[in-house]
């Protein structure tokens, strides 16, 4: 199986994105790439199976799920993910970038379950966006051509921090995230769409 990758940020940049027109007010963080390859009509499918982060999770090594189990501990001591509307992004009136889209509407209901929210999905990339206390953050998903007929998932990271505490929060997790979480949590993905879509990786390979 072939590794996950980290990806230059002016690497993803020089891609036509949508997100890149619709956020330029936020910073992108980090780029990967998943080792796990897919057929042109597959994107729809892969955003799907990473939806089910939950069950990604529950698939990664011990270290990642202790770290998870240590963000959800944190959050609930000091009520960072209290809020059932979520909070404006910083330095904006807006509450997502759903607004930013033509006939967007402001997403102020409450919160359901699920940690990230839907801004916008197309046959080869999608955004998503998660509020909290301590940032505002995007995940985008590309679907990337690559030269021997195969498409790979990409998976970049945006955010907009909240304040002073949100920059050092985001600063003192930075390696926890390279070393540990997006490695773990990748390779999960790839060993999960493998197991579910053998027939397509044979059909490609």
């Amino acid at each position: 199986m072939i590794e996950p990758v980290r990806i230059s940020l002016p690497e993803h940049l020089a891609h036509p994105w949508r997100v890149h027109a619709l956020a330029p007010d936020f910073e992108l963080l980090d780029v990967w790439r998943f080792g796990t390859r897919g057929r042109a009509a597959d994107f729809p499918e892969f955003v799907r199976a990473m939806a089910g982060m939950d069950r990604v999770v529950a698939q990664t090594n011990w270290t990642t799920r202790a770290l998870f189990g240590v963000r959800t501990g944190l959050g609930k001591l000091f009520r960072w993910d209290r809020e059932r509307v979520p909070l404006p992004i910083p330095g904006c009136v807006e509450h997502s970038l759903a607004v930013r889209l033509s006939g967007g509407v402001d997403r102020t209901a409450p919160r359901s379950d699920a940690a990230f929210y839907p801004v916008y999905e197309d046959d080869h990339e999608s955004l998503t966006e998660i509020s909290n206390s301590t940032v505002h953050a995007l995940m985008h998903l590309g679907w990337i051509a690559l030269d021997d007929g195969t498409f790979a998932p990409q998976m970049a990271v945006y955010v907009k921090p909240r304040g002073l505490f949100g920059r050092l929060y985001m600063g003192v997790i930075g390696p926890f995230r390279h070393l540990v979480v997006y490695p773990s949590v990748m390779r999960a993905v790839d060993r999960s769409w493998a197991a579910d879509h053998p027939e397509k990786l044979q059909a490609i390979s």
